[in-house]
């Protein structure tokens, strides 16, 4: 029984220091379409943020905060991709990619 207590207590330390992430919530854009692009990431609750990148451009990383839900749209030379849903977690790093052509698509992805 004090071998499980003891195991318990372990476990429930790794966890709880595991969760706990001294690393920023990051987001970066990745433009691979020809024409500049304004994106704009609206969190369901915290500060809006508004990212600007040049045709081709990957962006730097800039700090967000971590959210379970939230829109981002972008705006390209009057196009609009149609808007995506996202989460944030904890310490992660995320990617905003516009992929190329006349009819761009926005994607999410954990970097």
């Amino acid at each position: 029984m004090k071998v499980l207590q003891s195991f318990s207590i372990i476990l429930f330390s790794i966890i709880a220091l595991n969760s706990c992430s001294d690393e920023p919530t990051q987001v970066r854009v990745h433009n691979l379409n020809d024409k500049e692009v304004t994106i704009t990431i609206k969190p369901a609750t915290g500060t809006v943020k508004t990212i600007v990148a040049q045709a081709g451009e990957t962006t730097q990383y800039i700090d967000i905060n971590p959210t379970n839900g939230g829109t981002i749209s972008g705006s390209r030379d009057g196009t609009n991709p149609p808007d995506i849903g996202f989460y944030a977690l904890d310490g992660n790093s995320y990617g905003i990619t516009l992929s190329a052509g006349d009819e761009p698509n926005l994607s999410w992805n954990k970097e």
